[in-house]
């Protein structure tokens, strides 16, 4: 069992291990240990060679990186005895014999955050298991709006990755889970950091939050898909996707208006009905708008295979039923795709909307990316013509035009034009020449009218004629967030 030591003791803790190089960036540069989620118990060999050089940083990383005994010896030549006796102290070293025995592994995340979790040892066949920061978790904390928020609320909180994460830009955090065991983990690691502004609360999904209300609400929750619901933090607690649905159809009542519902899962597509007939249902009525990034989409073979590997990487013990059970249980259940990705709900009173759009999860600044593209359907939606005629449009910063040209008998010419975003999301708009010459108009100075007047002239088109292309391509090109109101601009660059 973890104890926190009092703060003065585990910042020394933590400074020790910072200024010792024990974050991402030296770990993958000095010792090239390049995964620095967990440890893989199928990668030990190469893991123990990395680490054996008899200096601080590799000694470090063989105790808290891969969760490997040391010997007295060698802690006592690199560590200092108060460090020592604090990690003994509070449950993170254990003395056997001639070695100290790590019972945690601590990850480097975001470079400078520390996230305490089990060691691999402890991991087999322990159901309250705690993992710390993961591909997942990387993935979500990528897309995660970080915009000023009073109160946050992060559901499954696991070690407590996202809610500390979220500190920073949140003025009070609460983090539940029904793992007691993930609370345990999640204060040590706000104590770890010098986190005050987060509070942990055990219980089932939204339970300890009820009767109150957020401006954001975070889920990374357990949406494994499979028939044996062996571990607390992975495996979904309902059939097939019901907990994923469950938060998503619940989680609106604690948000306040404008509030933000966050949450990266799994979701199936059954024979018969399409996959956002599935989400929509789970959505309708909620009072939120909502935004589908759509990551990979597997079918049931490729699921349990990958869900197998990666079970055989983590965890010692009897494994090769695991393929053929999970892939059974998809097929009963008429699974026709497993979908993942992240979903984003807007509390927003008036006509909500639906999107969905492929996306590269893995891309560094999704965030903010998805902000502007919410922003921008949300224009659509409760924009009227007026508002648009008195609009100040401009070409997105990022915006890229790209032209194909053919040889033919009068030489070269012009075949496609094409607008794009070198963003992490998928959208890409064919447009003609005339129309790309309307779009460079869009200079943030002129309104949409003065825009159409200057295409009736070009055009010799009637006003009326004008009009409509000049509102069609405007909404067109806003809905992809190619063109932006030049206030949401102004105000992104002040942010």
């Amino acid at each position: 069992m973890l104890r926190i030591p009092d703060r003065a003791q585990i910042s020394t803790l933590r400074d020790f291990l910072l200024q010792a190089g024990y974050q991402s960036s030296q770990l993958k540069g000095e010792l090239g240990l390049k995964d620095t989620l967990h440890t893989n118990l199928d990668n030990l060999p190469p893991l123990l060679e990395r680490t054996a050089a008899d200096a601080t940083l590799p000694t470090l990383s063989r105790l808290f990186f891969v969760g490997w005994p040391t010997s007295v010896e060698r802690c006592r030549k690199y560590i200092p005895d108060d460090i020592l006796h604090l990690c003994l102290d509070a449950g993170v070293l254990l003395h056997e014999d001639n070695e100290f025995a790590p019972s945690v592994v601590i990850t480097p995340f975001e470079n400078t955050l520390l996230f305490a979790s089990d060691a691999p040892r402890h991991r087999a066949d322990n159901p309250n298991v705690v993992l710390g920061p993961s591909g997942t978790t990387r993935l979500f904390t990528r897309a995660m709006l970080r915009t000023h928020r009073d109160s946050l609320l992060d559901i499954g909180t696991g070690s407590g990755v996202l809610s500390i994460a979220a500190a920073a830009f949140s003025e009070r955090v609460l983090g539940t889970d029904v793992n007691e065991r993930a609370i345990e983990f999640a204060r040590f690691n706000a104590a770890l950091n010098g986190v005050n502004n987060v509070e942990f609360a055990a219980g089932d999904a939204l339970a300890p939050a009820e009767g109150r209300q957020f401006s954001q609400i975070l889920a990374n929750p357990p949406f494994f898909l499979t028939a044996n619901k062996r571990f607390v933090y992975s495996d979904s607690p309902l059939e097939l996707d019901g907990f994923t649905r469950k938060l998503a159809m619940e989680a609106p009542r604690y948000l306040e208006d404008g509030g933000i519902f966050q949450m990266i899962c799994e979701w199936v597509q059954i024979e018969g009905q399409p996959w956002e007939e599935r989400l929509r249902g789970w959505t309708a009525g909620s009072g939120c708008d909502v935004f589908v990034l759509l990551g990979p989409k597997v079918n049931p073979l490729d699921y349990a295979e990958w869900r197998f590997q990666e079970a055989v990487s983590l965890y010692a013990g009897q494994t090769s039923h695991l393929m053929a059970e999970r892939l059974n249980y998809l097929r009963e259940h008429r699974v026709e795709y497993v979908l993942s990705g992240v979903i984003t709900m807007h509390k927003r009173k008036g006509s909500n909307w639906f999107v969905s759009t492929a996306a590269d999860l893995t891309h560094e600044n999704c965030g903010p990316a998805i902000r502007e593209r919410m922003e921008s359907l949300t224009l659509l939606a409760e924009q009227k013509e007026e508002d648009w005629l008195k609009s100040k449009l401009r070409v997105a910063p990022d915006a890229v035009i790209m032209q194909a040209q053919a040889l033919g008998e009068n030489g070269w010419a012009v075949t496609r034009v094409e607008v794009s975003k070198p963003n992490f999301i998928s959208t890409e708009l064919n447009v003609d020449l005339p129309v790309l010459r309307t779009i460079e108009m869009f200079d943030g100075r002129h309104t949409l009218s003065d825009i159409i007047n200057k295409m009736q002239a070009a055009f010799s088109l009637s006003y009326e004629e004008a009009k409509a292309r000049g509102l069609a391509l405007a909404k067109r090109l806003v809905q992809s967030s190619f063109v932006l109101p030049a206030i949401l601009q102004e105000r992104s660059g002040q942010e």
